[in-house]
């Protein structure tokens, strides 16, 4: 028995094509989603002396295998007990109460995921005819 598999290779050959393309607009996505959850996140950091909120950044996107990534990160010594909340302790060292996180980066996080689908597939969408063609 023999098997045809002359247009699985065309079309492997085509998608090879159009891999930048969707490389592209795979990227265009991860920086819009980074972008989106960069502003919610400052936005939702408390404002005290404005030193956290001032110190928010943003890396480059950056591609390591199939995965794209943006790193989104604050220097500020204290930001992880804002985010998560700490011990309130008083001067003999006893715990006296508990301060609650604003969790800015987790609620920040969950909205974007949200959106994820969404604006990836708004970039796919100008591959997708090219991709059509292949058939």
């Amino acid at each position: 028995m023999d098997i045809d598999v002359k247009g699985y290779i065309e079309a492997k050959k085509a998608l090879e094509k159009y891999r930048d393309d969707i490389d592209k607009a795979i990227k265009l996505a991860v920086n819009e989603a980074s972008l989106r959850l960069f502003r919610s996140v400052v936005k939702l950091t408390p404002t005290d002396t404005g030193w956290l909120k001032e110190n928010w950044n943003i890396g480059a996107i950056k591609k390591d295998g199939d995965y794209y990534y943006c790193t989104i990160d604050n220097a500020v010594e204290y930001a992880e007990y804002v985010e998560w909340g700490h011990r309130i302790v008083n001067r003999n060292h006893e715990v006296v109460g508990w301060k609650d996180g604003e969790f800015m980066l987790k609620i920040s996080e969950f909205r974007v995921e949200k959106q994820l689908d969404r604006i990836a597939r708004r970039y796919l969408k100008a591959v997708e005819p090219k991709l059509w063609l292949i058939y």
